[in-house]
Protein backbone atom coordinates (compact mmCIF):
# COMPACT_ATOMS: atom_id res chain seq x y z
CA UNK A 1 0.00 0.00 0.00
CA UNK A 2 1.46 3.06 -1.09
CA UNK A 3 1.10 6.51 1.16
CA UNK A 4 -0.71 9.00 -1.54
CA UNK A 5 -2.14 12.73 -0.67
CA UNK A 6 -3.55 14.62 -3.20
CA UNK A 7 -1.24 17.60 -4.26
CA UNK A 8 -2.80 20.94 -3.18
CA UNK A 9 -0.58 22.73 -5.95
CA UNK A 10 -2.48 20.22 -8.54
CA UNK A 11 -5.45 18.85 -7.94
CA UNK A 12 -5.13 15.79 -10.43
CA UNK A 13 -1.65 15.06 -8.68
CA UNK A 14 -1.12 13.12 -5.57
CA UNK A 15 2.06 12.97 -3.74
CA UNK A 16 3.51 9.43 -3.52
CA UNK A 17 5.56 10.00 0.05
CA UNK A 18 7.50 6.92 -0.38
CA UNK A 19 9.26 8.31 -3.41
CA UNK A 20 10.21 11.22 -1.58
CA UNK A 21 13.29 10.58 0.82
CA UNK A 22 16.20 12.49 2.41
CA UNK A 23 19.17 10.18 2.58
CA UNK A 24 21.70 12.22 4.85
CA UNK A 25 21.45 13.25 8.37
CA UNK A 26 22.73 16.19 10.12
CA UNK A 27 22.33 18.60 7.26
CA UNK A 28 23.14 22.11 6.87
CA UNK A 29 20.24 24.37 7.54
CA UNK A 30 20.28 25.64 3.94
CA UNK A 31 20.37 22.21 2.52
CA UNK A 32 17.22 21.23 4.62
CA UNK A 33 15.48 24.84 3.51
CA UNK A 34 16.25 23.37 -0.63
CA UNK A 35 14.95 20.08 0.76
CA UNK A 36 11.97 21.28 1.85
CA UNK A 37 11.24 23.94 -0.73
CA UNK A 38 11.93 20.96 -3.43
CA UNK A 39 9.60 18.71 -1.78
CA UNK A 40 6.83 21.10 -1.87
CA UNK A 41 7.92 22.02 -5.72
CA UNK A 42 9.23 25.49 -4.91
CA UNK A 43 5.84 26.78 -3.90
CA UNK A 44 5.58 30.43 -2.61
CA UNK A 45 2.62 29.80 -0.32
CA UNK A 46 1.04 27.25 1.78
CA UNK A 47 0.22 26.27 5.01
CA UNK A 48 2.69 24.50 7.30
CA UNK A 49 2.54 23.20 11.25
CA UNK A 50 5.93 23.13 12.93
CA UNK A 51 5.52 20.96 16.06
CA UNK A 52 8.59 21.63 18.11
CA UNK A 53 9.31 24.70 16.79
CA UNK A 54 12.10 25.33 19.43
CA UNK A 55 13.86 29.26 18.17
CA UNK A 56 11.36 30.59 15.78
CA UNK A 57 14.22 32.17 13.19
CA UNK A 58 17.85 31.40 14.33
CA UNK A 59 17.00 27.31 14.50
CA UNK A 60 13.71 27.70 12.52
CA UNK A 61 12.88 24.78 10.01
CA UNK A 62 9.87 26.64 8.60
CA UNK A 63 10.92 30.40 8.96
CA UNK A 64 12.20 30.60 5.48
CA UNK A 65 8.75 29.22 4.39
CA UNK A 66 7.13 32.81 6.44
CA UNK A 67 9.77 34.75 4.30
CA UNK A 68 8.56 32.88 1.06
CA UNK A 69 4.60 34.16 1.96
CA UNK A 70 4.12 30.82 3.49
CA UNK A 71 1.64 31.09 7.16
CA UNK A 72 1.90 28.54 9.75
CA UNK A 73 1.45 27.38 13.27
CA UNK A 74 4.16 26.90 16.07
CA UNK A 75 3.68 24.67 18.60
CA UNK A 76 6.67 24.95 21.45
CA UNK A 77 6.53 22.55 24.60
CA UNK A 78 8.84 24.68 26.49
CA UNK A 79 8.04 28.19 27.44
CA UNK A 80 10.59 31.13 27.08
Amino acid sequence: MEFLLPNMFNPHQTINFKKKFVYQFKNTPEYEQKLIRSFFYNRLDGYYIDIGANETIIQSQTYHLEKLGWRGLLIEALPY
